[in-house]
């Protein structure tokens, strides 16, 4: 899934925002997914805070996970789920480094 439209070019990529949303039990089905900076379609560098680890509730406040990409270089985000577990969310922001430099 791209995270920054390829179109505007290379971007530094700062913060991503993922919210769950369906508050139950399927919500371990996020837990462990892994967030990269795409540079092209072969290659990725890992983010700093990349690793969703899913917390307890069933909140908006909740199930809502911020990770850090400290300005990775890149053209869209790519998310990978190392487990057997389908990958599921319900929206996906992802900031600009120069913005989130300044939250």
């Amino acid at each position: 899934s791209s995270g920054i439209n390829a179109e505007y070019g290379e971007r530094r990529t700062g913060k991503v925002k993922v919210i769950y949303g369906k508050f139950n039990y399927n919500k371990v089905r996020l837990d462990g997914v892994e967030v990269y900076a795409m540079q092209n379609d072969r290659a990725m560098s890992m983010c700093p805070v990349n690793t969703i680890r899913v917390r307890e509730g069933d909140s908006v406040e909740d199930q809502t996970y911020w990770l850090e990409c400290g300005g990775e270089r890149g053209i869209g985000g790519w998310f990978y789920q190392p487990t057997e577990n389908c990958l599921e969310f319900t929206e996906i922001k992802v900031f600009d480094y120069r913005w989130a430099a300044k939250s």
